[in-house]
């Protein structure tokens, strides 16, 4: 309850492989306030895509996640959508592709 829409930061810009995209995503995540409830990573991530939202929460499992950042950017050449989720165990790094097939998965450490 009270949770706060994650902000979205635009366009990140076009980075060569997941490694970079991830160093951009960690430098902009560390400025974000956390919202206050894992419920908007559902329609956050439904809204934004125009995928199901059940792609990423299956993505996270039963975790409590909230989004921290959202955007978009290019990688490799592809227009993906980004999100980095913060849970119990850390934040993590996922982006899709406009097929909402999950093209990046990983811890931000």
């Amino acid at each position: 309850a009270g949770a706060v829409p994650a902000p979205d930061v635009g366009h990140l810009g076009s980075f060569p492989d997941a490694e970079a995209l991830a160093a951009a995503a960690r430098a902009r995540a560390r400025s974000r306030v956390v919202p206050g409830s894992g419920a908007d990573a559902d329609s956050s991530f439904g809204a934004l895509s125009g995928c199901p939202p059940d792609s990423l929460l299956d993505r996270l499992g039963d975790r409590t996640a909230a989004v921290v950042l959202q955007g978009t950017a290019e990688l490799d050449g592809t227009a993906v959508r980004v999100w980095v989720v913060a849970a119990p165990d850390g934040e993590q790094l996922v982006a899709i592709d406009g097929s909402c097939r999950i093209v990046v998965d990983q811890p931000l450490g």
